[in-house]
């Protein structure tokens, strides 16, 4: 997919999100991962068998699924249908699966309570892996369709001039969240410099050297935020995203680093113009994932700048 049409793609899907609920939310799981994997299989319910507590499997890589999207959280019914799925799949389907994954269509992250029990789970039950899947690993299963596969989900995805600004929208509290604590850094905060010699070997021009030096400053914020959050699976999630578009951006761009920059800074806020505190926001979460190599490559050991900042050897 274009860089444009992956933004349209992600509209429709949070608006899906949103809507979808129930037997709705599981349909669409089931048409999203039989376009993503082609040994998936959608599992019904048949006569007084059941599911057999399994309502996805993949077969070559032993994963088993397990849906739950309620109306209203009540954790009550989602422990009793974990717990319910978990035993009968691991009753009647014991030799088929090595990772049982809870699905949900929680927008906003893990549940507290959902991350305890796949611990819980665990320690039950080391022979098995446990893992969550919610709106953000959907995600980005959906970046890896071909746009066919996504237009047979969402319709057709027509690029136009258009003005959009939802960005990355699982990153609108984050954002949010930046920009009041900016307003309580103290002025004697310590900033530091990014990897120099990552920038330089990346090509990544001076101007924008100073954007991601900038965003040093705020990039502590970011680690805090998600640490915050209480959800393991976070940081990892969020780099995937932006590990996934940096490497479509690059396979398009080629060495232009200068647009592939600004194509993160779009992934974060659309094409919409920003207001400064949403652009210095923007840049913080575009350093935070350079100085953890999530995006752009590191220097080779050795290789060190040409004095005049080009390449050398």
């Amino acid at each position: 997919m274009l860089y444009e049409q992956r933004v349209l793609v992600k509209i429709e899907f949070h608006k899906k999100m949103d809507e979808c609920r129930g037997e709705e939310f599981e349909d669409f799981f089931h048409d999203v991962m039989s376009r993503r994997f082609d040994d998936y299989i959608d599992i019904r319910a048949y006569g007084n068998i059941g599911d057999r507590g399994a309502d996805g499997l993949r077969v070559n890589a032993r994963e088993l699924y397990a849906c739950y999207s309620p109306l209203a959280i009540d954790m009550k019914a989602i422990r009793k249908k974990f717990e319910s799925d978990l035993e009968s799949a691991t009753r009647q389907r014991g030799g088929e699966f090595d990772t049982f994954v809870f699905v949900s269509n929680d927008r906003w992250g893990t549940h507290p309570d959902i991350s305890m029990m796949l611990s819980e789970a665990q320690a039950a039950l080391p022979r098995l892996s446990f893992a969550s899947m919610g709106t953000r690993k959907l995600w980005n299963e959906i970046m890896h369709l071909d746009i066919g596969h996504c237009e047979d989900l969402f319709g057709r995805i027509k690029v136009e001039e258009l003005v959009y600004g939802i960005g990355l929208a699982d990153l609108e509290p984050l954002l949010e969240h930046l920009i009041a604590a900016r307003r309580e850094i103290p002025g004697n905060y310590h900033v530091y410099i990014p990897d120099t010699r990552k920038m330089k070997y990346n090509k990544i021009s001076p101007e924008y050297r100073e954007e991601l030096t900038r965003g040093m400053r705020d990039s502590p914020l970011v680690g805090e935020y998600i640490q915050g959050m209480n959800d393991p699976m976070l940081e990892d999630e969020m780099a995937a995203g932006f590990a996934y578009h940096y490497r479509q951006s690059r396979a398009e761009r080629g060495d232009d680093a200068d647009q592939v920059m600004e194509d993160l800074v779009s992934y974060v806020l659309g094409n919409r113009r920003p207001g400064l505190r949403q652009h210095v926001a923007a840049w913080a979460v575009v350093t935070f994932f350079f100085e953890r190599c999530h995006i752009f490559e590191p220097a080779p050991d050795g290789w060190v700048p040409e004095p005049d900042g080009g390449t050398g050897s």
